[in-house]
């Protein structure tokens, strides 16, 4: 058998060399960065040339959304100012039925209302004033002592006695006692 002999390539003859892929791409990154170089001087030109132009655009535009977000907060005012009146009207018919359903309670419970408690209030005063000026009236009685304490005159207080050396102070006697009534017993005679 023969033997065969297989020539092997190199790879340098079909592949280019890494020297010539190195450049190669050396080559084409400049190429790609000279032209977004060329491409921003580019815009940068065009922006100073439109700029005043993009500027008025903006501020016209500006000018629009500022009169559109005016006109939508006005009618946004008057909406919340109806909403409010409407809430406010509802609000007093809600206080009104609450004021009425509290009020028929009060009264199945039978509680007084304030104008009871007032009327109430008032007679009492009327019957304390009534109280007063009764009880600052005199009575007859009252009146009698007012008058004999008046009607006697003011005279020396009583000097009490003193005691001397050879008088020695007696205290009064008490007035004597009066005697039971002594009934007739019915086994005895009297002679």
């Amino acid at each position: 058998m023969a033997t065969r002999k297989t020539e092997r390539q190199r790879p340098s003859d079909f592949e280019p060399s890494l020297h010539e892929q190195a450049e190669r791409l050396q080559a084409s990154l400049g190429e790609s960065a000279q032209q977004i170089w060329l491409a921003g001087l580019g815009a940068f030109s065009r922006a100073q040339a439109e700029g005043s132009k993009l500027f008025d655009t903006l501020v016209r535009e500006g000018s629009k959304v500022e009169a559109r977000t005016r006109d939508a907060r006005a009618g946004l005012a008057d909406g919340v100012e109806e909403v409010r009146s409407r809430a406010g009207e509802t609000l007093g018919r809600v206080d009104q039925v609450f004021r009425a359903r509290v009020g028929e309670a009060l009264k199945a419970l039978e509680v007084p209302t304030r104008r009871e408690l007032g009327a109430l209030a008032d007679r009492i005063d009327a019957l304390n004033q009534k109280l007063r000026a009764h009880n600052e009236r005199p009575t007859a009685g009252a009146r009698a002592r007012r008058a004999a304490y008046r009607s006697t005159p003011p005279g020396p207080a009583p000097v009490p006695p003193q005691a001397t050396e050879d008088r020695p102070v007696r205290k009064p006697r008490a007035a004597p006692r009066p005697a039971p009534a002594d009934p007739a017993t019915p086994g005895e005679s009297s002679d």
